[in-house]
């Protein structure tokens, strides 16, 4: 099925184009030459009418639409604008092998209502890996490596052999106090800056 509606508009602009001639022929027999000049004129109008309609067919307009989600996507991150226009050009092709335009229609929103799913559960599952490696982390011991501020409880610390970002949890006066080289323990992950204690959290 591939190429056959392309195929079809392509003999329709040809058996045009072989009317128009014989068309022209008759009037060169039968009329003057301001009626040939004038028929001529609206014969090109016509074939560029047909012409026009090709340019513009469903398919092309699926394509833009879904390289435009695509595009949009890149600049903002979302995987949801991207399952949207992989479904858009999934609709473009079912559109080039001459699908009604309701079957179109269809196979988009199929299409990114599956990837939309995807995305979703994507995300549970990674925001779940995330939680697990923070559990795997909490209670864990980590030496002080330098206060920033001690006042405000922001410190570097050193665990598995890097230094980390760290804050003391608020209102725990015996982590304020501990010195460099000290020991404390991981109690949470706020972004990339670890939330530290005096205390091991309880299990």
């Amino acid at each position: 099925m591939v190429g056959i509606r392309h195929w079809s508009s392509a003999v329709a602009i040809r058996r045009t184009l072989r009317r128009n001639q014989d068309i022209l022929l008759d009037v060169r027999r039968g009329r003057t030459n301001t009626d040939t000049q004038s028929i001529q004129n609206d014969l090109k109008m016509n074939l560029s009418g047909r012409i026009l309609e090709e340019i513009m067919q469903d398919y092309l307009v699926w394509t833009s639409l879904g390289f435009a989600l695509v595009i949009i996507e890149l600049m903002t991150g979302t995987f949801y604008l991207l399952v949207i226009g992989v479904g858009a050009l999934v609709a473009a092709l079912t559109a080039w092998l001459g699908v009604p335009f309701i079957g179109q229609v269809a196979t988009a929103g199929l299409v990114a209502g599956i990837g939309t799913w995807w995305v979703h559960h994507w995300h549970i599952g990674h925001r779940a890996d995330g939680d697990q490696a923070n559990a795997i982390d909490t209670g864990q011991a980590v030496t002080v490596a330098s206060w920033g501020n001690q006042a405000d409880g922001v410190l570097r610390v050193k665990y598995r052999g890097t230094e980390w970002d760290a804050r003391i949890r608020p209102g725990d006066v015996a982590a304020s106090a501990v010195g460099v080289g000290g020991t404390l323990h991981i109690l949470a992950q706020d972004g990339q800056c670890w939330v530290v204690g005096s205390q091991r959290p309880a299990a």
